[in-house]
């Protein structure tokens, strides 16, 4: 017979998994809860936002500032309910301001759309659109490019060689970086 694992067990896995990258002498930038799983599940909702405190480290995320305006662009993407992604986004909203735990205010997924992918000049349309339609604050933008065997990875990387800096260049009051600044 199979069972959920218990609370302890998870937050053992989930430390030791970030003991063996700081064993690695990797220093961990941020907790990555993209794949909704926390949102959903009580025990691991709080166990994340736990382990984000005590770490000190920001927390990647679907939603920020823009939780209402993407909720229903979410929702399709996720398959679920717009006001289901407003409510467990607002309580990870929530969650993530009462333990101070930093998160980007704005999260921007076109860019990574499974549509355009392998469009080159729809994708170098999408990613033009978005940086000069940013808003004040901190804005993370999904992107995923490689030099890899996938052919969708090879086309963002391509985009961002060929459009980003001056797409980036010509915009004021923009700044480069990662979840280790």
């Amino acid at each position: 017979n199979r069972r959920l694992p218990r609370g302890s067990e998870v937050e053992a896995e989930f430390r030791a998994q970030i003991e063996a990258v700081v064993s690695a002498g990797i220093d961990p930038t941020h907790f990555d809860v993209h794949t909704s799983l926390p949102y959903f599940i009580p025990g691991i909702f709080k166990l994340v936002l736990k382990l984000n405190s005590e770490f000190n480290l920001p927390m990647r995320t679907l939603v920020g500032a823009d939780l209402k305006q993407k909720s229903r662009e979410l929702g399709r993407r996720q398959r679920m309910p717009a006001f289901l992604i407003r409510y467990f986004g607002g309580k990870l909203l929530a969650g993530m301001s009462k333990y101070g735990i930093r998160h980007p205010d704005y999260f921007i997924s076109e860019f990574s759309n499974h549509k355009y992918r392998l469009d080159k000049n729809e994708l170098s349309k999408i990613l033009e659109k978005s940086l000069h339609n940013l808003n004040e604050g901190t804005t993370e933008l999904l992107t995923h490019p490689s030099k890899g065997d996938e052919k969708w990875r090879q086309v963002e990387f391509d985009v961002w060689k060929s459009r980003g800096k001056e797409i980036i260049d010509g915009l004021d009051n923009v700044e480069l970086c990662s979840y280790s600044v």
